[in-house]
């Protein structure tokens, strides 16, 4: 049975995630935070973070400090429906943040002293900035997966989406599939070739706050993508999507990838995709024994090494094989990788990119806050502006009679409505509380998987996925 923190006969010195502060047990009917640098738990109140600070650490501005390493979180994913750790010490970041004293003991089992003003930053950075998100998600057909690809997009929160095995025909609308938010660029294969049988078709989504447009030229083959984002100066972000399954297709990735590198040298490229080459062993860089295809595989990594790109996927995303992969031209610029359970039979590569492109705020908007007090002063608002449009209707046009009521009518809201501004936030209606409590349950179960391979916890990761699964479709 996998540990459940809420169960009241687990001790706080059996507890799986005790506070750092306090050492008891932060359990899910509580506010908490995670560090993302050590993976160290608090309670909200012991890093004196408030209901409404708490509400407010998704926005890019907000940081709380750790008080075990002391660094810095800008992470807009607290405490919510993955509790996405790292697997790197002290993340890259700006040059202020750039001392890395604090990071020496993380791996030992240090505790804050226990005292009445535990160390904490005096001054929280309001100019930092968030790395660029990005998931490599291998559907195996999206149209049946909808609620399931909403939920992810909604927990990770991603700048950047690139997907593969679609299975998207001309048919089917970008509005029926993907989540709001994002300029959608799509490329599927010739009518005559799709079949479900070889799946086929790869997307694209960047969120509509960067600029972004489609790179035809670069788009060689049907089953590879080339999306360009605005960066500052004159530097460029390339994105590729891209699925290598025959000898054309594999050719087309190359040539594209030269062509890309040559024509654009002082851009960032970055490419995420499924190989589908599984001979590599990716930590050592060398061909696993009675590997398929050989000379497929060294074409591959000799392209790669042609045009200076790195491959940052480490672990496997599909049994033991790590067909799902992440190519970049500055792997310096990428600290954080990682595996999530995916929506199909592939997990989801989770990266992170310390690059800023510029963004597009949306713009706020006010709501008129109605209550039992604006009530009287609207009748009598509305009751004057009736009036005077009644003793003056003869004389006056249809047209400029409706343009006084329109007038009239916002100005009674201005005048006798309380408003607030706020911009808008995507949600999704159909995960409740208990859908959440099982996804939790079933990432925690993941990353044990990921470590010791237990057939049991094993079993236990499937069972809950199918569970996650019903729920979401059923809900949806």
């Amino acid at each position: 049975m996998a540990y459940n923190p809420t169960d009241p006969s687990n001790k706080d010195t059996d507890s799986r995630y005790p506070c750092g502060a306090c050492d008891r047990t932060v359990t899910w009917d509580q506010l908490g935070v995670e560090c993302e640098s050590c993976g160290q738990w608090f309670h909200a109140k012991c890093q004196h973070i408030g209901s409404g600070s708490y509400d407010l650490l998704g926005r890019r501005d907000v940081t709380w400090h750790c008080v075990v390493c002391a660094n810095a979180n800008y992470s807009t994913i607290a405490f919510d429906l993955h509790g996405v750790g790292t697997t790197h010490l002290c993340e890259i970041s700006d040059s202020r943040h750039s001392d890395t004293s604090n990071c020496s003991n993380i791996n030992s089992p240090f505790k804050p002293l226990h005292t009445s003003t535990p160390y904490r930053a005096s001054k929280q950075d309001k100019h930092s900035r968030r790395p660029l998100r990005s998931l490599n998600v291998n559907c195996y057909s999206i149209v049946g997966k909808v609620a399931e690809f909403s939920n992810l997009v909604q927990a990770t929160r991603p700048d950047i989406i690139v997907g593969t095995e679609s299975w998207l025909t001309q048919s089917d609308k970008n509005a029926e599939i993907f989540p709001r938010g994002f300029n959608i660029y799509r490329r599927g294969r010739p009518p005559g070739e799709w079949d479900k049988e070889n799946g086929g078709g790869v997307f694209i989504l960047v969120s509509e706050d960067l600029t972004s447009h489609e790179m035809p030229e670069l788009s060689a083959g049907y089953e590879n993508l080339w999306v360009e984002i605005k960066m500052k100066g004159r530097r460029t972000l390339l994105v590729c999507c891209f699925r290598t399954e025959y000898t054309e297709s594999m050719n087309a990735f190359v040539k594209s990838a030269r062509l890309a590198s040559h024509s654009y040298k002082n851009a960032i490229i970055v490419a995420g995709g499924d190989l589908n080459l599984p001979g590599w062993h990716w930590p050592t860089k060398m061909l696993k024994k009675g590997c398929p295809k050989p000379d497929t595989h060294r074409q591959f990594m000799d392209a790669i090494n042609d045009v200076g790109w790195e491959q940052m996927v480490m672990e496997p995303t599909k049994g033991n094989n790590t067909l799902d992969l992440f190519l970049t031209n500055h792997p310096n610029l990428v600290p954080r990788t990682e595996t999530l359970p995916g929506i199909a039979d592939h997990d989801t590569v989770y990266i992170e990119m310390q690059i800023h492109p510029p963004k597009k705020r949306q713009p706020q908007r006010l709501i008129p806050i109605y209550t039992e007090e604006c009530e009287e002063p609207l009748k009598e608002a509305a009751q004057k502006m009736n009036d005077h449009i009644m003793t003056t209707f003869d004389e006056r046009s249809s047209v400029e009679v409706w343009s006084e009521i329109r007038t009239g009518l916002s100005q009674a809201l201005s005048d006798h409505v309380p408003h607030k501004q706020t911009r808008p936030k995507p949600s999704l209606p159909w995960v409740d509380y208990e859908t959440k409590k099982h996804i939790r349950r079933r990432d925690r179960i993941h990353k044990r998987v990921k470590k010791n391979g237990v057939e049991a916890l094993r079993q236990e990761f499937k069972a809950l996925k199918r569970l996650i699964q019903k729920r979401l479709r059923r809900a949806y």
